[in-house]
């Protein structure tokens, strides 16, 4: 396990840029952690290095997506989602089937059964002022 320690917003915008240049299609990040650590944030500045921009929190929505050339990014919330049959009803398989994306699953704890193969996982902390702690992790 690997664990950044990001002091500022600059440094998000950092390891997001760092992060943006790495991305392969079918990439699945899921995210977990203190609510107002930072997630959609990353996301959202992640998206801006890809030249994708109007990101906004899929809180209600549950999913975004991002279509993009040549890499689309899926953007999902699954804090609503408090049981395995609302999960059910999104379809995941049709969504992680998407060409060309890459993912990032907020609140990924509660994919329970739907648990893609592969991911990365990243654990957020949220410390005082605008620091933040991310540990991750491959999961196969």
């Amino acid at each position: 396990m690997k664990t950044v320690n990001l002091e500022s917003l600059d440094a998000l915008s950092i390891f997001a840029a760092e992060i943006a240049g790495a991305l392969k299609p079918g990439d699945i990040f899921l995210m977990d952690g203190d609510l107002g650590a930072g997630k959609t944030t990353f996301v959202r500045t992640l998206c801006e290095h890809l030249g994708i921009s109007n990101v906004s929190s899929p809180t209600f929505n549950i999913i975004n997506r991002y279509d993009s050339d040549p890499l689309s990014v899926c953007h999902m919330d699954l804090y609503r989602c408090e049981s395995e049959m609302s999960i059910d009803l999104l379809d995941l398989d049709e969504v992680f089937a998407r060409p060309n994306t890459v993912f990032f699953v907020e609140w990924a704890s509660r994919l329970g059964r739907f648990m893609p193969e592969t991911y990365m996982k990243m654990n957020w902390e949220l410390g005082e002022g605008e620091c933040r702690t991310i540990s991750f992790d491959s999961g196969t």
